[in-house]
Parts: C-alpha cells; sequence; structure tokens
C-alpha cells in the first residue's frame, strides 16, 4: 500500500507543461526521443517519462558494468602479458587502425601527463570498445 502511494507521489510531482515538453524534446532531440515516441504511441509525457526511466535503470547497473570493464581490462593486460612474455605487450603487437591510434594516443597522454608509460597505464586509458 506505501509504494502505491509513493508511485503516485512521484507520478503527480514530475507532469511537464505542454511548454516544456516543447523544450525537452528540443534539448533532447526528436531522433534521440523517436525510439521512447514510437512505444509510447507519440505521447509526450509518456515518451519523456520512459526516457527517463530508461536513465534511471542505466544509473542502476552503471557500478556493475564499471566493475565488469575492470576485470575484463586487467583479464585483457594479464592474458597479453602472460603470451607475449613482456608487460609492454602494447609495443609487441601489429595494431590494426584504429587500434594503433588508440594505443599511440594513450602513450601521448602518458607522456603529457609526465608519468611513465606502463601497461596499467596504457590499459586505464584504452576505452572499453578497444
Amino acid at each position: 500500500m506505501l509504494s502505491r502511494i509513493f508511485f503516485l507521489i512521484i507520478k503527480y510531482m514530475f507532469e511537464y507543461s505542454d511548454a516544456q515538453l516543447d523544450r525537452l524534446q528540443k534539448l533532447i532531440s526528436i531522433s534521440r526521443l523517436a525510439p521512447y515516441l514510437e512505444r509510447a504511441n507519440n505521447d509526450r509525457r509518456r515518451a519523456i517519462k520512459l526516457y527517463e526511466r530508461n536513465s534511471h535503470l542505466s544509473e542502476a547497473i552503471y557500478g556493475i558494468l564499471q566493475g565488469l570493464e575492470i576485470v575484463l581490462r586487467n583479464s585483457f593486460q594479464q592474458t597479453l602479458t602472460t603470451s607475449l612474455r613482456t608487460d609492454q605487450w602494447y609495443n609487441n603487437i601489429e595494431w590494426r587502425y584504429p587500434q594503433n591510434e588508440q594505443v599511440k594516443s594513450a602513450k601521448e597522454e602518458m607522456r603529457r601527463l609526465n608519468k611513465a608509460v606502463e601497461s596499467d597505464r596504457i590499459v586505464a586509458q584504452l576505452s572499453f570498445g578497444f
């Protein structure tokens, strides 16, 4: 019963006026809102609420994703270090584009920050998609 009351309070606390919906639609962009509008049968209020809900769900799983990313990156580094028998694995692989540019950029960033170019720092600089 209490959760239902809380839900109703939240639902009515965050109602948007037409002017606010117009502004939000411009700020978020119609192309980004398009899947939400489609799902909400072009009801802008409902689409914005779906967009907000997606943001909240994304926040909820961010910590899990962050941990997964760290574990995968470190596993990647350990596997390459073991396989290539060097902790400077990033210098011993013939990378394809764009990976070669990402490794080069990571090294340049370390030098720019006056830090030693080391594998753990390289791994931290590379994107998750690397």
